[in-house]
């Protein structure tokens, strides 16, 4: 098998099923909350977003009117986002193979097309999967949080300078990490590297981990994890110094790797815009700088979140949500052939998903019975539809549909209007592309620490891209919520 082989079956990969790569997702976001697409041109982009709209229009007697002057002139006002190239965040990646590594098939030639499919498919769900979490997280790129670690089993940890610890883990979701992973964990708010790690094993809660006859009881979610010292900066080839509130990024993220994901566009403080000079930042709780707030309802805090309640939560939205989706779509733009999305997205995890369903069976509003069979007086009185891994709910302001996403951050529900948010994208960057050899081909032969040849090859892949949003006032967020499946 020779490089030429893979390079030919990953171009026929491509030409057989061009799209499949590019619309595979890990993670329930990037499937149903598709925003759209638009070319980042030169050094930087700008796009306007109406602050204020006119409001010249009076009511006169026709006496005054046909006496009198017009009523002064009323203009509309914009702010012109400046996004400069720097915003711009690069996914990539590098997968490798070695060339004698052959499938046991009947032929040679379906032997080489496995592995230049499987190198394609998994670049693409992994390129995609951290796309996913990105919109997920801040600017920071943090993961999660440290909460308290232990020993491997569990138990209390003990250890001078030990290699091998489990971390419980807080203010991320547990999906966000899988076996192998390389891991910097770092001060919190800090670029200081405490140690590099690799993930052992992933434990879900509510338990600690598995080893041995018992485990030890509510310590759960958290990681497994191993000193790794192959890569890394981290100051420590131990867990001694990790402390609660530590970050958990994945290796070589900085405090500055991410862009504006649901954690910064979901908030009424974190600055997210810049002007047009691509350097002034909107205060966003400024007076004046409603327009950038998306609402959010409280329910409890995250160190003690109450139980979603759907008649509870979700009455308090319907009460805001048709002002604040109006006002959001005059604030995105002027013209006349606007439409409102046909639904809107609840994006929450699948604990409070779970919650919600159960709760909502037990409600009249919501039912498993499609609407159109009923009469019109018992329609009146449905939220929602129960479905099989969520619902739809029938607001006043249009029909919202619930999903779960396991990469979604605990306690959080995030009602998105799908077309407030966009990708910006540099032309020819917007979809995952390969690092080009000196053929044009994609694969490049690796060497050894001596310079010399080895059996391997590998090829790099990227895909440019940031979450842009014009029209956050239509889009709003429920804090502090939990379910009770763990309770």
């Amino acid at each position: 098998m020779t490089v030429a082989d893979i390079e030919a079956m990953v171009d026929q990969v491509y030409l057989l099923n061009k799209a499949k790569p590019q619309q595979i997702r890990h993670g329930e976001t990037s499937k149903w909350f598709a925003p759209r697409m638009q070319d980042f041109a030169g050094r930087a982009t700008h796009y306007k977003v109406i602050t204020q709209v006119p409001t010249g229009t009076r009511m006169r007697t026709v006496t005054a009117a046909d006496a009198g002057e017009y009523v002064s002139a009323r203009d509309m006002t914009a702010y012109n986002v400046g996004v400069p190239y720097s915003a711009l965040r690069e996914f990539q990646g590098t997968v490798k193979v070695n060339l004698s590594a052959e499938r046991i098939t009947s032929d040679r030639e379906h032997a080489v097309f496995n592995i230049a499919d499987e190198l394609v498919r998994q670049a693409a769900l992994d390129c995609d999967e951290r796309k996913n979490i990105a919109i997920h997280q801040g600017s920071a790129a943090v993961l999660a949080s440290v909460v308290q670690k232990y020993d491997p089993d569990g138990t209390t940890y003990t250890g001078s300078t030990q290699t091998v610890a489990y971390l419980k883990i807080d203010g991320g979701s547990i999906a966000r990490f899988k076996p192998g992973q390389i891991l910097d964990i770092r001060a919190a708010s800090a670029s200081t590297v405490r140690v590099t790690c690799q993930v052992n094993d992933v434990v879900y809660p509510p338990d600690g981990p598995e080893y041995g006859a018992s485990t030890v009881a509510d310590i759960g979610p958290g990681i497994v994890v191993t000193y790794y010292s192959t890569e890394g900066t981290g100051t420590n080839a131990h867990f001694d110094n990790v402390v609660d509130g530590d970050e958990i990024v994945l290796s070589g993220e900085s405090t500055t790797s991410g862009f504006h994901g649901f954690e910064d566009w979901f908030s009424q403080t974190t600055d997210v815009y810049v002007g047009e000079d691509l350097s002034t930042a909107l205060d966003r709780d400024g007076v004046g700088n409603s327009w950038s707030h998306p609402i959010i309802i409280t329910g409890g805090t995250d160190a003690a979140p109450v139980t979603f309640d759907p008649d509870t939560h979700l009455a308090r939205l319907a009460v805001r949500l048709p002002y604040q989706v109006k006002y959001g779509k005059e604030m995105r733009t002027s013209e006349d052939d606007v439409s409102y999305p046909q639904v809107m997205a609840f994006i929450t995890t699948p604990e409070i998903v779970n919650e919600a369903v159960q709760d909502a069976k037990d409600s009249i509003r919501f039912t498993s019975v499609a609407t159109a069979s009923m009469d019109e007086a018992t329609r009146k009185n449905v939220w929602g539809e129960v479905g099989f891994n969520g619902f739809v709910w029938h607001s006043p302001f249009g029909d919202v549909a619930m999903q779960a996403d396991p990469v979604c951050k605990e306690n959080r529900g995030y009602i998105v209007n799908p077309e407030s948010f966009f990708w910006l994208a540099q032309k020819g960057t917007s979809e995952m592309s390969w690092l080009p050899n000196a053929a044009g081909g994609r694969f490049h032969m690796v060497y050894g620490t001596n310079g010399g040849l080895t059996k391997f090859i590998q090829g790099g892949y990227s895909n440019r891209a940031n979450l842009q949003c014009d029209q956050p006032s239509s889009n709003a967020m429920i804090t502090g919520i939990k379910g009770t499946v763990w309770d």
